[in-house]
């Protein structure tokens, strides 16, 4: 056996499992892209718990931001 040891904490921050969710929206270093991006923060102040709550109110901001088509560009990519 090779003994691999499975450590499911974000190798970033350390403070998080390391999910896509976590990846995108709510590890540290996430939340400071998200903060330096422009997009307004949610509601709440933090990001759901959901991977697809969160990408639906990313794509589903009100009205058009001012680096809109810089945005439309990044969809794929999510």
């Amino acid at each position: 056996r090779r003994h691999i040891i499975k450590d499911s904490t974000c190798s970033r921050c350390l403070a998080g499992e390391e999910t896509v969710n976590h990846l995108l929206f709510e590890c540290t270093f996430a939340r400071l892209v998200w903060a330096l991006s422009g997009v307004p923060a949610p509601p709440q102040g933090q990001m759901a718990e959901s991977i697809y709550t969160n990408l639906h109110r990313v794509l589903t901001i009100p009205g058009r931001h001012p680096h809109q088509a810089e945005m439309d560009r990044l969809i794929p990519w999510l």
